[in-house]
């Protein structure tokens, strides 16, 4: 699977990066907001589409937030993990992000609670 990765803080990307990749993943990592949607855009224009994006939420340029109305506002069924250490209600309230279109992991998580969170994502995928 494609997933775009956008993670101010470097060690965690990295991690969750080797930890993504052992799953068979293929990561393109962002080190803030503004980043994730510049390779987003790219990955539209030469026609890489990403299967997910994980996304923090607090990062320098763009916000989590952001980073999703951008996302959405060019492909609107697009997979999206949020990853915060908000609670939920702080994250949805104000920035308006569709909690049926984005799925909220709240930090700090365990990587195999990522994995299934995946798993789930894109088993609801197959069902359809």
């Amino acid at each position: 699977m494609k997933i775009l990765l956008i993670e101010d803080e470097r060690i965690l990307a990295e991690l969750i990066r080797l930890f993504l990749q052992s799953q068979g993943h293929t990561i393109t990592l962002a080190s803030d907001g503004q980043a994730g949607i510049d390779s987003y855009m790219r990955s539209l224009d030469s026609n890489y589409l990403f299967d997910l994006v994980i996304t923090d939420y607090r990062m320098p340029r763009k916000d989590g937030g952001q980073v999703v109305r951008e996302i959405f506002s060019v492909k609107p069924d697009q997979k999206i993990i949020l990853s915060t250490a908000f609670s939920i209600d702080y994250v949805h309230a104000p920035t308006d992000i569709p909690t049926e279109m984005v799925h909220v992991l709240k930090k700090p998580y365990d990587f195999n609670e990522l994995e299934t969170l995946i798993e789930t994502l894109f088993e609801k995928q197959v069902a359809r």
